[in-house]
């Protein structure tokens, strides 16, 4: 298609034409004109989870083959976290060659953009290890032990076994739980390549957890045919279930004699439903409302409303106050929350719990608890460090003050984007220079928010966002306070020198 042609069409039937493609599809067919790319950049910034401008760093670019990988790479940035697990999970091991094992080989600047820590790698062979064991991806696995870069010493630990099993519980991945478990070789791996005195006997509880609450009733029929399942095991089975809702699995498991403790789970894992509530009852399940989550909050976080009726009208497992300290909103269970509210647990007295991470799809909850005055003003907290910029202005309108403009400020600074950057400058009029200060002096070195830093430089200097990146093409550790002072007194370190020379 000519660049003509491409130009004789609107934008906006670009985007409604580019709208059928898979997002990772997307990347490799719009980067061939301006007005392919702008609808491209578009329908990526609607489908993204997170609301956010910057979306060159945020989005995941497509790993089908190395052609594509080095074309983005020079075209476009460099590789995130995001296209390293995709490429794991396809088990393209030539991609994951080019995008690398770790993250040592991307330009300092990239490193300062995409590290959480910047002391610590973005990700390294165990994220790539412990990917390919969850989806099965033999090739990336045989990699790993071929390049010699599993360090078993470090898979010894009983974390790093409980932070494998759950995932591998919830994939249900028959083949690689054999393999895991030391149970001969699987087509295509050996059971050497894990050395059994690290890994065996591997922790299986978290993984029948997750079995059972996704209902993975072959893995679990071959681990009790095997000997794996002991009491403790299977009582993490039935909690799983009972967290699931799944009366069915419960059922199946009662049937197939899976062994348990003698006293089943706490009450509270089974709050998902009203049938495998009741079944709990049934078998007296325990329940200590002094050292347990109360059941009643355990149902609103389920979205189960039946077993939240049951507690409030039987005067049993209730909220210690009303309304209650704090809760977790969530999107799919408006049935529940709309009973909470009724019930009088949440109003806009509760605080939102300390976890609750809100993105762009939640806006239309925050809108529904604003309705029904059950929207706590300290909800900004979370969109402001999700960088929900659209529901930041929409507070505003709604009346949604930000009386303490200094805990408003460092929430945006802490990581916000520059367009919530220049928004709470601009709109909130926050001080430049107590902005500047909490960034460089206050802030964790490490975890420092780079593009707001480059930013601040941006707008105080009529700098371009070239130049100013330019400078940052360093590593962290020379990105010190001293530096960055200059720089914002400055502007550049060369105009910082013929300053001192002056005055001397």
């Amino acid at each position: 298609m000519s660049t003509n042609s491409v130009q004789q069409i609107p934008p906006d039937v670009w985007t409604g034409i580019l709208s059928f493609l898979p997002t990772p599809d997307l990347c490799i067919s719009c980067f061939t004109s301006k007005t392919l790319r702008d609808s491209a950049c578009h329908l990526l910034d609607s489908r993204a989870s997170i609301s956010s401008l910057w979306w060159r760093h945020q989005k995941l670019l497509p790993v089908h083959n190395v052609e594509i990988v080095k074309w983005w790479q020079s075209t476009i940035r460099e590789a995130t976290k995001q296209e390293v697990i995709e490429a794991v999970r396809g088990d393209h091991e030539e991609v994951l060659d080019l995008l690398g094992w770790d993250d040592r080989h991307l330009s300092p600047h990239h490193r300062l953009l995409t590290r959480s820590c910047q002391d610590i790698p973005e990700w390294n062979w165990m994220d790539i290890l412990f990917e390919a064991i969850v989806k099965g991806s033999k090739r990336v696995i045989t990699a790993c032990h071929r390049k010699k870069k599993m360090d078993h010493s470090k898979l010894s630990t009983s974390q790093h076994c409980r932070s494998l099993s759950e995932p591998l519980g919830i994939e249900g991945n028959l083949e690689m739980i054999q393999w895991i478990c030391g149970m001969g070789d699987v087509d295509g791996l050996s059971a050497d390549i894990l050395d059994p005195k690290f890994w065996y006997p591997f922790d299986l509880r978290p993984s029948g957890n997750k079995l059972a609450q996704h209902g993975h009733r072959h893995v679990i029929a071959w681990l009790n045919q095997v000997g794996k399942i002991d009491k403790a095991i299977g009582s993490a089975m039935y909690a799983g279930a009972g967290n699931g809702g799944r009366m069915d699995m419960i059922t199946w498991l009662e049937e197939n004699e899976i062994p348990h403790e003698d006293v089943y789970p706490p009450l509270y894992n089974f709050c998902a439903s009203l049938d495998v509530f009741r079944w709990a009852l049934k078998h007296n399940a325990p329940h200590s409302p002094d050292k347990n989550p109360r059941l009643y909050e355990m149902a609103l976080e389920h979205g189960c409303s039946e077993v939240m009726k049951y507690c409030f009208e039987n005067k049993s497992g209730l909220p210690w106050q009303k309304p209650m300290r704090e809760f977790s909103p969530n999107r799919e269970h408006y049935e529940a929350l709309q009973l909470a509210i009724d019930h009088g647990y949440i109003s806009n007295d509760t605080d939102l719990a300390n976890d609750v991470e809100f993105t762009s799809e939640d806006f239309p909850l925050i809108r529904w608890l604003h309705e029904r005055e059950a929207l706590n003003p300290c909800f900004y907290t979370s969109i402001l460090a999700n960088d929900l910029l659209e529901v930041a202005k929409w507070a505003l309108d709604n009346d949604y003050s930000y009386e303490d403009d200094g805990q408003l400020a460092m929430g945006v600074l802490d990581s916000g984007s520059t367009e919530m950057m220049e928004w709470l400058m601009d709109t909130i009029k926050v001080d430049e220079g107590y902005a500047w200060s909490h960034l460089v002096e206050e802030a964790d070195a490490s975890r420092r928010n780079i593009p707001a830093v480059e930013w601040m430089l941006r707008r105080k200097w009529k700098k371009s966002r070239e130049e100013v990146q330019r400078w940052f093409d360093k590593e962290s550790e020379d990105i010190t306070n001293d530096w960055l002072d200059h720089l914002w007194e400055f502007g550049t370190e060369e105009e910082g020198r013929r300053v001192k020379q002056k005055i001397k």
